[in-house]
């Protein structure tokens, strides 16, 4: 019976592991230089990520880092793509400007028999040329990984640099 298991237990971890093997194919790749050209802008100024006023003010906006995390997260991920995205405080009113805000977070939302609570925050992202929005978008991103609030706000930070990275990327 022993013998049996054993030889069971081989022949499937052999099965398994041959199942997953690429044989030979590969898989297509994106091609970033095509999109790159289609880009009326290769380089943006990220002006400072805000709160909007519709935020009620609470302990997390001056305990959490979300917005340091959130401009480190999309100056990180531009640095993947084919978008240069610089910092500045004041930019030049002839180049493209990247305006982010959170206009709603809410760190701790309860659901229908949820065991531990999530939070999510709503990100307003806009492009703007010579003060006038060009491209803009929002985006509702949530977290319930971690249990303290500041650390699904800040998990919720990085997935927003991700998504406006790749939001500018698809443009």
């Amino acid at each position: 019976m022993l013998n049996k298991t054993i030889l069971i237990c081989i022949s499937v971890i052999l099965l398994s592991s041959c199942a997953n093997t690429n044989n030979g194919l590969t898989t297509p790749k994106f091609d970033q230089t095509t999109k790159s050209i289609n880009q009326p802008f290769k380089t943006l100024a990220l002006t400072a990520v805000t709160f909007s006023e519709q935020v009620s003010a609470g302990k997390f906006q001056t305990e959490c880092s979300m917005l340091q995390t959130l401009t480190d997260s999309i100056l990180n991920a531009s640095n993947s793509a084919s978008i240069i995205i610089m910092k500045r405080q004041h930019p030049d009113e002839s180049e493209y400007q990247l305006s982010v805000n959170y206009i709603d977070v809410m760190p701790h939302r309860w659901g229908f028999l949820a065991v531990r609570p999530s939070s999510n925050a709503t990100l307003k992202i806009t492009v703007l040329k010579k003060g006038v929005p060009i491209h803009r978008t929002t985006k509702l991103i949530g977290s319930a990984a971690s249990l303290g609030a500041c650390d699904r706000l800040n998990k919720i930070a990085i997935a927003g640099g991700r998504y406006i990275t790749k939001w500018l990327h698809s443009l």
